[in-house]
């Protein structure tokens, strides 16, 4: 998780404007990331999550991946 705060931190002094920072939830190291990224002053960039749409043979609702 260090590594991606690191990068992160490069990215936002580069100018890069959004940075994804993964999926919060999908798994520690990416849920990590986004508590600690807030303790930090970016001057450009913005944090982004992924995020995903319903499997197609499923709904919404019913589609797991949308719940976590």
């Amino acid at each position: 998780m260090q590594d991606k705060i690191r990068i992160a931190l490069k990215l936002d002094d580069l100018g890069i404007h959004y940075i994804e920072g993964g999926w919060p939830g999908s798994n520690p190291k990416d849920e990590g990331f986004f508590e600690e990224i807030r303790n930090y002053h970016l001057k450009n960039a913005q944090i982004a999550a992924f995020g995903s749409t319903h499997h197609p043979t499923k709904t919404p609702e019913s589609d797991k991946n949308l719940r976590n």
